[in-house]
């Protein structure tokens, strides 16, 4: 998760122009979630999300067999919602041992 919010952090500072970000990180039932929301200039016209720092996020997520949803934030802004499991949550899941 730390490394996630790095690269989303980086990439509100380098492409977005963003005057605030909110990060939230909340723990429920097994799942880790944290909530990335900026207010920079994405309207979600541009669904390109095929960079480096994305799709890197993206795989680090489904490695720890979570998600990452991209979504646009009212009235512009992305908000990034990753989804993972706890260490408990991760080895009921995929049955490994911890």
């Amino acid at each position: 998760m730390y490394r996630i919010l790095q690269e989303a952090l980086t990439n509100v500072i380098r492409h977005v122009q963003a005057s605030r970000v909110d990060i939230t990180v909340t723990e429920h039932t097994g799942k880790l979630t944290m909530i990335v929301t900026d207010n920079g200039g994405w309207t979600g016209a541009n669904q390109n999300h095929s960079g480096f720092g994305l799709s890197g996020m993206k795989a680090r997520c489904e490695r720890a067999g979570g998600s990452l949803e991209i979504l646009t934030a009212d009235p512009h802004g992305m908000k990034l919602v990753i989804q993972v499991p706890t260490a408990v949550g991760k080895t009921e899941m995929k049955g490994e041992e911890e």
